[in-house]
C-alpha cells in the first residue's frame, strides 16, 4: 500500500510539473493548462477521424469549401520565377493534410509532387483523397516514407526533372539531425532535416502554414527562403539559420491558436537535447505515439473547439 501511494503522488507531482512547464512555454496560467490539452486532443480526433473514415462526396466537398488559399496569384508568380524543383515545408497545424493538398492543386498540372510521411496512408485516406480532389490530380502526388527514402534519394528527385517535396518542419527531436535555436525565448531543439535538403538539392523552401478560423480553414505561403550560403557560412551554420526562419513561423502560430499544433503535448521534449529524447512523445498528457502519423487513424469524434477564442487570428 505504502509503494502504491507513493508511486500516485510520484505521478501527481509529475504532471504538475508538467502542466506548470507548459504554462511558462505558453504563457498562460496553470489552471487552463488541462483545458487547453483536451481541446487540442478533441480537435486532432476530429481532424483524423474526417480523415482517414471514408466520406461521402457531398461531404468532401463541404469541406473543401470552407478551405481559403488567397494567395494563389503570388503562388502562380513564384512558379514562374523559379521554374525548378522546390520544397514546401509545413507544419502538423490545423488541418494540414487537406491544406496542402489544396495547395498542390495550384501547382502545374504536370508537375510531379512527392509528400514525405512518417507511414504508409490508409485505403479510406486515399479513396477521400481521390474523392476529393480527383483521382487524375492525386495521381501525380507521390507519398514516400520517412524510413524507406534516404536523404541522397530526395536530394537526386530534387536535381532531376522540376518537382515538389512536402515536408515537415517540426517534428519532435529524435527524427533525424536537430539543430539548437531559439523557441519561445528559450533554446530548443527542431529537426534540420527541411534546411539540409534545400541546400543541397539547390531548391528554394517555401513556408506553409494551415489554420482554422472559425468555420473557415486559410492556407498561408510565406516569402521564399532561398538555399544559399552567406559569407563566410558553413553548411551547418546556413542550415541552423534557415531552420530558424521556419521555427519563427510555428512559434507566432503556436502562441495564436495552441490548440490546433498536434504535438502540443509533446512541447517540453523540444526543449531537452536530442541526445536524451527517446523518441517518443510519451508525456504525463498521454499522447499517442500514433500522432506521429500523419495520416495515423482515430476512432473518436469530437467537436470542433468553437469556443476556445485565439489570441489573436493570424494574417
Amino acid at each position: 500500500m505504502h509503494r502504491v501511494f507513493c508511486s500516485s503522488r510520484k505521478i501527481r507531482q509529475e504532471r504538475n510539473a508538467y502542466l506548470a512547464a507548459l504554462s511558462r512555454y505558453l504563457h498562460e496560467p496553470q489552471h487552463s493548462i488541462n483545458s487547453l490539452l483536451k481541446v487540442n486532443r478533441k480537435y486532432l480526433r476530429e481532424v483524423d477521424r474526417f480523415r482517414n473514415t471514408r466520406q461521402r462526396k457531398y461531404s468532401l466537398n463541404n469541406h473543401l469549401r470552407s478551405f481559403q488559399f488567397s494567395q494563389e496569384a503570388g503562388f502562380r508568380c513564384i512558379q514562374n520565377r523559379f521554374p525548378g524543383s522546390r520544397i514546401l515545408v509545413s507544419y502538423h497545424f490545423g488541418d494540414f493534410v487537406y491544406g496542402n493538398n489544396v495547395l498542390a492543386c495550384c501547382e502545374e498540372p504536370d508537375r510531379q509532387q512527392y509528400f514525405l510521411t512518417q507511414l504508409p496512408s490508409t485505403d479510406a485516406f486515399i479513396g477521400n483523397m481521390n474523392d476529393c480532389f480527383g483521382a487524375e490530380r492525386f495521381a501525380v502526388r507521390t507519398q514516400l516514407t520517412t524510413d524507406s527514402t534516404p536523404a541522397a534519394a530526395l536530394v537526386a528527385r530534387l536535381r532531376g526533372e522540376p518537382c515538389t517535396l512536402l515536408t515537415f518542419a517540426d517534428l519532435p527531436p529524435g527524427f533525424g539531425e536537430s539543430t539548437r535555436l531559439r523557441f519561445l525565448g528559450r533554446d530548443a531543439w527542431f529537426p534540420r532535416g527541411p534546411s539540409l535538403l534545400a541546400l543541397m538539392a539547390r531548391a528554394p523552401i517555401i513556408p506553409v502554414l494551415n489554420w482554422r478560423q472559425g468555420r473557415t480553414n486559410r492556407v498561408r505561403i510565406y516569402p521564399l527562403i532561398s538555399p544559399e550560403l552567406c559569407t563566410g557560412e558553413s553548411l551547418q551554420q546556413a542550415s541552423s539559420r534557415i531552420t530558424q526562419q521556419l521555427v519563427t513561423i510555428l512559434e507566432d502560430a503556436l502562441l495564436q491558436n495552441p490548440w490546433q499544433w498536434r504535438f502540443l503535448a509533446a512541447l517540453p521534449s523540444y526543449f531537452q537535447p536530442a541526445s536524451t529524447v527517446n523518441r517518443t512523445l510519451d508525456s504525463p498528457a498521454n499522447t499517442d505515439r500514433k500522432e506521429l502519423n500523419d495520416t495515423g487513424s482515430q476512432r473518436h469524434s469530437a467537436q470542433t473547439p468553437e469556443s476556445v477564442p485565439a489570441r489573436r487570428q493570424a494574417a
